[in-house]
């Protein structure tokens, strides 16, 4: 459970801080989207892989695909934090205008893929 909490703030953190900024403007104003956005998402992923670990528990005979559960959601965080920090930045307008389209997705990609690998895993229980 920790190799999947962990992995899952860890990208959170990883992407709130070093994830591109959305430009726009003739001032050229930053935003930090992913900043506002990315910890929403993590929680949303927290509270599914909680409530998967609380269902095993109460199952004497579930919860035995825990371990590949945990890195399976830690190695899809960590690819939406690599997606996020290095993914495509749209460019636009003659006052250029960047569009993080890499760090506004892939959290809310990954949260999806966390529910689905739950889910699989119940399954597969």
């Amino acid at each position: 459970m920790l190799i999947a909490l962990g992995g899952i703030w860890a990208a959170v953190a990883a992407i709130s801080i070093f994830s591109p900024d959305m430009v726009s403007g003739s001032e050229q104003q930053h935003m930090p989207v992913a900043a506002f956005a990315t910890w929403i998402w993590g929680a949303v992923a927290t509270y599914g892989m909680t409530r998967y670990w609380v269902a095993a528990r109460r199952n004497p005979t579930g919860g035995q695909l825990h371990r590949q559960l945990s890195v399976a959601v830690a190695a899809l965080w960590l690819v939406a934090a690599a997606v996020s920090v290095f993914g495509p930045v749209m460019v636009t307008g003659s006052d250029p205008t960047r569009i993080p389209f890499g760090a506004m997705f892939a959290p809310v990609v990954a949260t999806v893929l966390t529910f689905l690998a739950r889910s699989t895993a119940e399954l597969l229980d």
